[in-house]
C-alpha cells in the first residue's frame, strides 16, 4: 500500500508540475516517500455519508428510467408502485443504514397530495400523479424499521401556483400536517426538485424574486408546523 500511495503522490506532484508551472518536469527516476500518521483522525464522515433516494415517480408507480439504458431527457418507462416490504429489499437495505432516503426527483413537482380515506383515481389538470396516504405510510413504516432518515421534496410545480406564479402552501399543508399528525419524522424537507431545469421540465419560468418569494412561504409553512425539521436549499 505504501509503495502505491508513493506512486500516487509523485504522479500528482507530476501532472501538477506539468500544468501550472513551466519549471521542467523532474526526472522519470525522481521518487518521493510518503507516510501517513494513523493515531489521529484527521476529520471523520458522517455515519450516514452513504445514502440513498427513491423517486416519486417510483414511489407512486409513474414513469422512470427505462431498464433498457437508451438515452432520456426524462423517464418514460412506466413502474409500479414502489414495494417497501419486499423481504430482499429490507435484507439489502439495512446493510445500509444508518442512511438518508430521499423521497423526490422531476415527479415530486407533478403529484398531488391526497391523503383522505378515498383517494382520487386519476390526477387533475396541473398533476400527473396521485401520492396517497398508504404510500406514504410505507414510506416512513420502511425508514423506522430500518433506521433511515426522511428527506421529502414537496411539490413546487404548475399545479400548485396561483395565477402570478406564486407557490401556493395549501397543499403541502396536507402532507406535512399528515406527517406531522402521525408522528412520522422528516428530518428535512426540501421544495421543488432541480430548479434550474423547471424552464424545460416543467414549462414554468420563474424570476429570483419570486423564487425566494416561494422559499420563504414554505419556510413560513414548515416553522409553523414542523419546527424541529430541516428546511433544505434549491435542490
Amino acid at each position: 500500500v505504501m509503495n502505491r500511495l508513493s506512486r500516487l503522490f509523485f504522479l500528482s506532484v507530476a501532472v501538477g508540475c506539468s500544468a501550472e508551472s513551466t519549471e521542467p518536469a523532474p526526472p522519470a527516476d525522481t521518487t518521493a516517500e510518503l507516510s501517513i500518521e494513523t493515531d489521529e483522525a484527521a476529520a471523520t464522515v458522517d455515519e450516514r455519508f452513504l445514502s440513498v433516494a427513491v423517486d416519486t415517480a417510483q414511489l407512486v408507480g409513474g414513469r422512470f428510467w427505462s431498464s433498457s439504458g437508451q438515452q432520456e431527457i426524462i423517464g418514460e418507462e412506466e413502474v409500479p408502485e414502489y414495494d417497501f416490504t419486499r423481504p430482499r429489499l429490507r435484507a439489502l437495505a439495512s446493510e445500509l443504514a444508518p442512511a438518508f432516503l430521499r423521497i423526490g426527483g422531476s415527479d415530486a413537482d407533478r403529484v398531488i397530495y391526497d391523503m383522505s380515506d378515498s383517494p382520487i383515481a386519476e390526477a387533475p389538470e396541473g398533476f400527473e400523479f396521485v401520492l396517497t396516504a398508504a404510500q406514504l405510510d410505507g414510506v416512513f413504516e420502511f425508514a423506522e424499521a430500518l433506521d433511515y432518515e426522511v428527506m421529502f421534496t414537496l411539490n413546487a410545480g404548475e399545479g400548485v401556483r396561483d395565477e402570478s406564479d406564486a407557490w401556493t402552501p395549501d397543499m403541502a399543508r396536507e402532507l406535512v400536517e399528515y406527517v406531522v399528525d402521525n408522528r412520522y419524522d422528516v428530518t428535512l424537507w426540501e421544495l421543488g426538485n432541480e430548479w434550474n431545469v423547471y424552464g424545460f421540465i416543467l414549462m414554468i419560468g420563474l424570476e429570483v424574486p419570486q423564487i425566494v418569494a416561494d422559499f420563504e412561504a414554505a419556510a413560513a409553512l414548515l416553522d409553523e408546523l414542523d419546527p424541529d425539521a430541516l428546511f433544505g436549499g434549491p435542490s
